[in-house]
């Protein structure tokens, strides 16, 4: 599996298990501030580099996780 394809899956998860666990929205919220903190993280901790396409795969990962718990 590509790297991509992990933040998309990963944050996919976390989306639907908050979800479920509170609400679609604030699991959304939570999924996505999860990936933005690992972009930061990359940042910081590899000498500025971070790319923008694995934020990207986040939010697509969170969004279709908040679609798949509004849809249960």
């Amino acid at each position: 599996m590509n790297d991509k394809a992990k933040h998309f899956f990963i944050c996919y998860g976390l989306a639907i298990a908050a979800g479920i666990a509170m609400n679609p929205i604030a699991g959304l919220y939570f999924s996505v501030a999860v990936g933005a903190l690992k972009e930061a993280y990359d940042y910081f901790s590899k000498g500025g580099v971070c790319d923008w396409r694995d934020f990207v795969a986040d939010v697509m990962g969170a969004l279709a996780g908040l679609a798949t718990v509004s849809l249960l």
